[in-house]
């Protein structure tokens, strides 16, 4: 490989930080008592490299990290990152900030003040990985982006090549199942029941995160209830 990649960062801990569309999605999972999603235990990605003695790779020339999505458990923290790594996005991704953008979910250190952010383009891509277009990164097989439309603009996926005949996917949001990349038709009704009760009333993210009123179901599927969040 010739040169080094962070992919998605994960959650921030210090999350009295995060925007406030963001605060108000951890206060309304909260109030439905589905599981805290303020925790600030645990550690960021970039305490892991400390520990983990690697961090220092982050100052190497042609270090570089990207976002599979802007979605508050992908971004982090990335203003603790050295100002000499690149930030990588993907086609349209949406870099809104707070506060110039009232209901954005990333806050100003997320992008607008790095000094680097290079959005890929696939309109040009000779090469498609599993039909979907894909860009070698860094012209050597080790690191390939693929453009893989999710339920966020711009969204990305990496294919990564970690041994001779061993690839990684790291998938971002793009899916949530195994079944839903594997390659053989499905034998079965593609409309199945909710076999999890406690996820039956999972709410939509992008949702969430983007309208003032939710309209969240509740066990009666022919009823609704409107919390703020």
């Amino acid at each position: 490989m010739k040169g080094n990649i962070m992919f998605d960062l994960g959650m921030r801990m210090d999350q009295e930080k995060y925007a406030p569309v963001v605060q108000g999605f951890f206060n309304l999972f909260r109030e439905l008592g589905r599981y805290d999603m303020g925790s600030d235990e645990g550690e960021m990605v970039s305490e892991q490299l400390v520990k983990g003695g690697v961090y220092s790779i982050c100052t190497l020339p042609n270090s570089n990290f990207a976002y599979s999505l802007t979605h508050f458990n992908y971004i982090s923290d990335i203003s603790i990152f050295p100002s000499t790594t690149e930030l990588v996005i993907g086609p349209g991704m949406d870099l809104q900030t707070y506060p110039e953008h009232e209901d954005a979910y990333l806050i100003e250190s997320d992008t607008m003040l790095w000094p680097k952010v290079t959005e890929l383009s696939f309109s040009n891509a000779m090469l498609h990985i599993m039909d979907l277009p894909a860009l070698d990164y860094f012209g050597d097989r080790s690191f390939y982006v693929l453009d893989t439309p999710s339920h966020h603009p711009g969204h990305i996926s990496s294919l990564t090549h970690v041994m001779p005949i061993i690839f990684v996917l790291l998938k971002g949001d793009c899916c949530y199942h195994v079944g839903d990349i594997h390659p053989s038709p499905p034998p079965f009704s593609l409309h199945l029941p909710c076999i999890i009760p406690s996820e039956c009333n999972a709410l939509p993210l992008h949702i969430l995160l983007r309208q003032n009123q939710v309209r969240a179901p509740t066990k009666d599927p022919s009823t609704t209830r409107t919390l703020s969040v």
